[in-house]
């Protein structure tokens, strides 16, 4: 403790020394054209580490604002220039003298209260802040940076934010580097550059922590005696997104962290209210580069709390047309990672906060040349069960696909996946005009449109039958006495792990273990989730046995008005009893005459199967939302070619009559 003292006593003498030397002329920064380079800063490759703060921060009108470690106020003045009502302190009372200097001259003195005292030994009241910031502080106040978080958390109010700009030193060679290099370095005495290892008493209080990394390319700059361009920036910004991995060599970061269970100030909530804030400034030809202000009436937030968990249960609950997949016990493990959009404006009362959509941690891999195994992976989210709660549409549905794509529009992932979206489908239609309006959103389809079967039941469901001629119901039902069979249906936690003994012992013997991989694979996490659907009661999985052999099975999900028709297999050794088939048919049977759906949904993708069963037809296909930094672009150039290279090949094959007859000699 007594070291730490003397710690402060030397830094308050370096900054004391230091204000005094400060001119009336440094007093006049910030001048007018830096105010308004922050007022209006918006998210850009381009950005220098204080205008990336700046971007996610705003709009800071009328809310409360900490400048921990304030120097000689001219961040505290830049902040409350942008509306915010700023408390600042300094453990140096000479730069605090300065900086209240330093507000008068620029008319800022009533919006900003200055104080003298240490880090960490503050009066301010608890819960008091909308936002704490600092600008290169935390790396003075290394000895004692657990009980500083712990203050910065005591102080912040429910949905606050934190957020510094920090020296970084990640790199073990770097920092043998800077003792040995001879670069003129102003710093105190005791400070030293941080490590992620410093930051990781954060954790324990705040959540939603995400550091951006500047000054890779740009540290050149201190040999050759240049200021920072940003052209350097746009230089590291691309190299961090192409090789991540070069991140622990940056020199800066800028760290956000949210305080756990009070994340309301979101990413895309706050960009999209920052646009509200500056529309009567900007020309609306600016607009493609700011969210609409609709889409700050929703968020993203960590699913995690358990008020908002009952929301989310009851808006999948509430609504007939629901996927089963966005169940809470479905999707919301711990540490999962998964993200829920909700309403923004009921953010802070959780118990009433309607859920809309959910994302799930989704790594997509593009084959980039046919023929070839070698793929390349964009790591991002996907929309759970492809969908909104609710079917919105109109401005709702617009607002909501804006906020979703703000983790992409924002670098935070390379993309967003809709894994089979209906080509005729509002949500489509939303998805193509927010990218046709955002220069820095495109759209890739990693597959072309398939066909998307349907069986919609009539009101007596035996009725479907009717669409089958009597030749074709008498072949199916001769198919069906070829095979000797059983048929065993699985609904229950128990006949859960029944029914992934027999499917995995049938995938073993299917032609896609072969060629594919095994798609049961009866794991622990496997056994897991069918036991969770189970208990929703969703599960509805059959086995096709063959004189007490597994020969074929269907994993099935039953939930509200459809079935869903998951996956399929069967032993390729009975391929020429057609088992496959003999289960569908006998699978419809069993969902006519017990608890009917109104629609079984075969997924996307073709199969004559689908077209002898089905009754209605669309498009479907799976569409990535991606961002227009260099990684993802360079990426999906490389998998366009080989998606038009497999195109061509494809249609050569099925000119030339060849294309069955090798999907059939594959498939053996």
């Amino acid at each position: 403790m007594e070291a730490s003292h003397e710690l402060l006593a030397r830094e308050q003498r370096f900054f004391d020394e230091e204000a005094a030397e400060l001119s009336a002329e440094e007093l006049s920064v910030p001048d007018a054209s830096q105010v308004a380079r922050y007022q209006f800063a918006s998210d850009s490759p381009r950005n220098l580490s204080k205008d990336a703060l700046f971007a996610r921060l705003l709009p800071l009108n009328g809310k409360k604002v900490l400048d921990y470690g304030c120097g000689q106020g001219e961040n505290a003045c830049l902040l409350a220039a942008c509306g915010a009502d700023v408390s600042a302190f300094d453990l140096s009372p000479r730069s605090v003298e300065q900086a209240r200097m330093r507000a008068v001259l620029h008319h800022l003195d009533d919006r900003i209260d200055f104080r003298v005292c240490a880090a960490g030994q503050t009066a301010y009241p608890d819960d008091f802040f909308d936002v704490v910031t600092g600008f290169a502080i935390l790396h003075h106040l290394h000895t004692v940076l657990p009980m500083v978080f712990e203050e910065i958390h005591r102080v912040l109010k429910p949905g606050g934010v934190a957020a510094f700009i920090e020296p970084v030193a990640n790199s073990p060679m770097l920092r043998f580097l800077r003792r040995i290099t001879p670069i003129p370095c102003y710093a105190t005495p005791d400070e030293r550059q941080l490590t992620y290892h410093d930051f990781e008493p954060l954790r324990r209080s705040f959540s939603g922590i995400e550091f951006l990394h500047f000054d890779f390319v740009g540290r050149l700059r201190r040999f050759a005696g240049l200021r920072q361009v940003r052209a350097f920036r746009r230089i590291d910004y691309g190299l961090e997104r192409a090789l991540p991995f070069l991140r622990r060599y940056y020199g800066t970061v800028v760290v956000f962290a949210m305080v756990e269970e009070k994340m309301a100030l979101d990413q895309s909530h706050a960009s999209a209210a920052r646009a509200e804030s500056s529309s009567q400034t900007r020309d609306s030809t600016q607009r493609d580069t700011e969210p609409s202000t609709a889409g700050g009436r929703y968020v993203l937030l960590d699913p995690a709390q358990a008020r908002l968990k009952a929301g989310w249960l009851e808006s999948v609950q509430r609504e007939p047309k629901c996927s089963v997949f966005l169940h809470p016990q479905l999707d919301s493990e711990p540490g999962s990672g998964y993200r829920v959009l909700a309403n923004g404006e009921l953010a802070q009362d959780h118990a009433r906060t309607c859920v809309y959509g959910v994302l799930a941690p989704k790594v997509v891999r593009l084959k980039l040349l046919p023929g070839l195994r070698f793929t390349a992976k964009l790591k991002g989210y996907r929309l759970v069960g492809n969908q909104f709660i609710g079917d919105p549409t109109g401005d709702d549905l617009s607002a909501m696909v804006e906020a979703i794509t703000q983790p992409v529009r924002r670098a935070q992932c390379d993309c967003i996946l809709f894994e089979d979206i209906e080509m005729d489908s509002p949500l489509h239609t939303a998805i193509c005009q927010h990218a046709s309006s955002r220069r820095n959103l495109r759209l890739h389809y990693p597959a072309k449109p398939q066909p998307h079967w349907w069986i919609e039941f009539p009101e007596r469901p035996e009725d479907y039958w009717k669409k089958f001629s009597k030749k074709s119901r008498y072949n199916l039902r001769a198919a069906a006495k070829k095979l000797d069979h059983t048929l065993h249906r699985f609904t229950t936690a128990k006949d859960a792990l029944k029914f992934l003994e027999l499917a995995h012992r049938v995938s073993k013997a299917s032609w896609q273990a072969r060629r594919i991989g095994l798609r049961i694979t009866n794991s622990a996490r496997e056994k897991r989730w069918y036991q969770q659907v189970a208990e929703i009661g969703a599960l509805r999985s059959y086995v096709l046995e063959h004189k007490g052999n597994p020969v074929a099975f269907v994993v099935g999900l039953q939930w509200k008005e459809t079935f869903s028709y998951e996956e399929v297999g069967y032993d390729s050794a009975f391929a020429d009893r057609s088992p496959g088939t003999v289960l569908l048919f006998r699978l419809i049977e069993d969902l006519i005459a017990i608890d009917t759906p109104k629609s079984l949904d075969f997924g996307f993708g073709d199969g004559e199967y689908k077209r002898v069963f089905g009754t209605r037809q669309t498009q479907s296909g799976p569409i990535a939302a991606m961002g227009g930094h260099f990684r993802p672009r360079v990426v999906v150039q490389f998998a366009k070619v080989g998606t038009t290279l497999r195109t061509y090949v494809d249609n050569s094959l099925s000119h030339l009559g060849m294309r069955s007859t090798l999907r059939q000699l594959y498939r053996r």
